[in-house]
Formats: structure tokens, C-alpha cells, sequence
């Protein structure tokens, strides 16, 4: 059984979604967009990132969600875009190591998992 949009609109709504680039991920960007909702994605590769957001009609960020700066980043130019992230879909895969032992800093909170790949905290949301 198919779902209508119309029946389950996110419009208004703001969604990334990391590792949208290709696969499971640009097939749930895609969805989310259908749906209604202003769709960033998320991606480390930089020309399935570009093909991607093109071809949905989203944003293309390019960021490696390992690294808390390009979190911080992608974030940021995410909410400047769109406004706050409502929406987190934490598709990126790959294997994921902690660089340090260090809590690391990302998105305005603290993460205590050094394996967590993406931890977006949204204040206010």
C-alpha cells in the first residue's frame, strides 16, 4: 500500500540526511522531499553530493560527518539555508573510528561516544 503525500505532508519541516549521496540514503532524501520537506544532504563525495541535490531538488552539502568541524559547518550553512533541522536521517556508513579519546564537540553539545558518527543536538526544536 502506497502512502499519499498529500496525507503526510512535511512541509516546513527541514531534514538532513547524511550520506545522501547514493543508495538507501538519496532514495530517503528523495522521499523526504516528496513529502514536502526543504531536504540537505549530507555527503563526504563531492560529485554524488552535487548529482544528488540536483537531480531532488535539495541542498547539496558536502561534509565528512567524522569530523566535528565539517559537522559544525554543514550545520550551520544547513540553518542559514532552511532554518532549524527538524529531521535527522544518520545514513552515512562506513566504518568509524574514534580519532581521540576526547568527548567531541559537535553541534553546540558534547558527545561522550567517540564512535557516534553525527550527534546534532536542535535547542529550541
Amino acid at each position: 500500500m502506497a502512502i499519499d503525500p498529500s496525507k503526510v505532508l512535511l512541509t516546513g519541516r527541514v531534514a538532513v540526511v547524511t550520506g545522501g549521496g547514493a543508495g538507501i540514503g538519496r532514495g530517503v532524501a528523495a522521499g523526504l522531499k516528496a513529502f514536502g520537506a526543504s531536504v540537505a544532504i549530507w555527503e563526504r563525495n563531492p560529485e554524488s553530493c552535487a548529482a544528488a541535490a540536483d537531480e531532488i531538488g535539495a541542498l547539496g552539502v558536502t561534509a565528512d560527518v567524522r569530523d566535528s568541524a565539517q559537522v559544525d559547518a554543514a550545520l550551520a550553512h544547513t540553518v542559514a539555508e532552511f532554518g532549524p533541522v527538524t529531521i535527522l536521517v544518520n545514513n552515512a556508513g562506513g566504518v568509524f573510528t574514534p580519532r581521540s579519546s576526547k568527548p567531541a564537540r559537535t553541534a553546540g553539545t558534547r558527545s561522550t561516544n567517540p564512535t557516534c558518527a553525527t550527534c546534532i543536538c536542535a535547542p529550541n526544536a
